[in-house]
């Protein structure tokens, strides 16, 4: 901490500690604004998927797969 303060970074171990608390709130902010996307992410999901959108998550990892199993088939062959 000091050598920031005489580096210039900082004008004071207050400086410093404003400096702290503020990229703290930042990652709350962040945080909080992820998990709100998140949860809007969802809620669309599951609107599609009662709508008959969507697809069968099962369906959908056999297609994962099979396209990563191809090309480790081919070379076998």
């Amino acid at each position: 901490m000091q050598k920031r303060i005489d580096s210039g970074q900082y004008a004071s171990v207050s400086d410093y500690v404003h400096g702290l608390i503020r990229r703290d709130q930042n990652v709350v902010m962040d945080e909080e604004r992820w998990l709100k996307d998140l949860d809007a992410s969802v809620e669309d999901s599951l609107r599609e998927m009662e709508t008959g959108g969507g697809r069968d998550l099962d369906e959908v990892c056999d297609e994962l797969l099979a396209d990563i199993r191809e090309p480790v088939d081919r070379k076998q062959h």
